[in-house]
């Protein structure tokens, strides 16, 4: 991180009201430490590829949304895997710190996790589909 001095970081205040410059500095360290942890557990599993890394964490960190675009074999589906599990575990490792005393690799939180997911799925399918079982397809037609 760039040596900025209190009175740089006080030129910024603004944007945060009520937010000291040390503890901005404080949480952008944390935040670089956070980015630096999980570019170095999707390093483990995705080679060659450091730039792409960094750009998808970025643009995850930035809010925005993103394409992949490349030819086959440069695990693109992989790298979003490993994405997915990286930050999954850390959100695990939130709520075990947190909210709910668990193992972060408990497999009864994944199992849950996973049934919560299936349910909600099931949920979101099952309604719109009595719903559009309960049209009648003629006035469906005649709508169009």
């Amino acid at each position: 991180m760039n040596n900025v001095t209190g009175a740089e970081m006080a030129q910024y205040k603004g944007f945060a009201p009520g937010l000291d410059p040390a503890d901005a500095e404080a949480m952008a360290d944390e935040v670089g430490a956070r980015f630096t942890a999980a570019r170095e557990a999707i390093a483990k599993f995705i080679f060659g590829q450091k730039t792409v890394v960094d750009q998808v964490l970025i643009t995850l960190l930035a809010g925005g949304n993103g394409l992949l675009i490349g030819v086959p074999g440069l695990a693109k589906t992989r790298l979003v895997d490993t994405l997915g599990t990286v930050l999954a575990l850390g959100v695990a490792r939130l709520f075990q710190a947190n909210f709910v005393r668990l193992d972060t690799y408990e497999p009864a939180a994944f199992a849950g996790g996973g049934l919560l997911v299936l349910l909600s799925c099931l949920v979101a399918s099952y309604l719109p589909s009595r719903r559009a079982g309960k049209a009648d397809p003629m006035e469906a037609l005649r709508a169009e």
